[in-house]
């Protein structure tokens, strides 16, 4: 499993500077280094060929090395003039129906649980799409290896893996956070 991010600040520069600022520098460098790739590049080439601009808003990068791999892509942006901004969800990530998780701030601060000293929720900049499992990652339970998130197509925030399993945990993330915290949820 390779973890997927997107990169949704595209938009912020005109299409025609995308692929030569952006697209193409990432790829470079993240094929070059062994990190990752970005994900329908031979796509986006074509498109930008016929076009004669990068029409893409956002491109999906997978990368071998979540931490790393993220390093890279800020590098990339801020060499192209890009900052970080306040997190977007991403169009590909529609599906997982997560837009609680951004409107209401989540993606931006996360969640840090003191007594337990676990990222129960994770910011934007720690949270991947795991496409083997269709599974948005955007928290941990702690130590065990068992990540909190949203499947391609369900509702709630569930966990994985339980047993090799999915386990639902919550309609909504401040549930997930005020009943992991209290002890009310568990796996």
């Amino acid at each position: 499993m390779h973890p997927v991010i997107v990169v949704t600040q595209l938009g912020l520069i005109p299409p025609g500077e995308r692929w030569g600022k952006i697209v193409a520098p990432l790829e470079e460098h993240l094929v070059a280094s062994g990190l990752g790739r970005v994900l329908d590049f031979e796509t986006l080439r074509q498109e930008t060929a016929d076009g004669g601009y990068c029409p893409a808003e956002e491109v999906a990068v997978e990368l071998t090395h979540l931490g790393y791999g993220r390093e890279l892509m800020e590098g990339v942006l801020a060499a192209a003039g890009v900052s970080v901004r306040e997190p977007v969800m991403p169009s590909r990530w529609r599906g997982y129906h997560c837009e609680e998780y951004f409107d209401a701030g989540w993606a931006q601060r996360g969640h840090f649980d003191t007594f337990s000293q676990t990222p129960v929720i994770v910011p934007l900049s720690e949270a991947y799409e795991d496409v083997d499992h269709q599974f948005l990652v955007v928290g941990h339970s702690g130590g065990d290896g068992i990540d909190f998130g949203y499947r391609n197509g369900r509702p709630g925030l569930w966990a994985y893996p339980i047993d090799g399993q999915f386990k639902f945990l919550a309609d909504t993330v401040a549930e997930l956070v005020e009943g992991w915290c209290s002890g009310r949820l568990s796996v």
